[in-house]
């Protein structure tokens, strides 16, 4: 199968480093590269994490995460919500009439703007 993505220049400068590096294709580190999420997204949904861990102590240095498996994990963990009446008119009318932008807000968009 033969596919085709676009990626960050610096993913791409990257990813040439690793083949120059290591000898290999694109193709194979592409492969590779997909078949470790495949197996980080299969680990997720037993309720386990991906982590490099410490040779010698088997200490976790540092927990692997993506968006995909962020998401994975919060699909996992999800709670239903409930409210009261009063609750739920008091989100209505919020969500009818939201408040006016804060100073705070106004601020950070201008700034988003530019």
């Amino acid at each position: 199968m033969r596919i085709e993505a676009t990626i960050p220049e610096t993913t791409g400068e990257q990813l040439n480093q690793l083949t120059d590096e290591l000898g290999v294709t694109r193709s194979q580190i592409v492969e590779e590269a997909l078949a470790l999420l495949v197996r980080a997204v299969l680990e997720a949904r037993r309720g386990r994490r991906v982590a490099i861990v410490e040779a010698d102590t088997q200490k976790t240095v540092c927990e692997i995460v993506s968006p995909i498996l962020s998401q994975l994990e919060w699909a996992a963990h999800r709670t239903k919500l409930a409210l009261d009446v009063k609750s739920m008119k008091d989100l209505a009318g919020a969500l009818e009439a939201p408040a006016e932008p804060t100073a705070a807000l106004r601020k950070l968009m201008s700034k988003r703007k530019r």
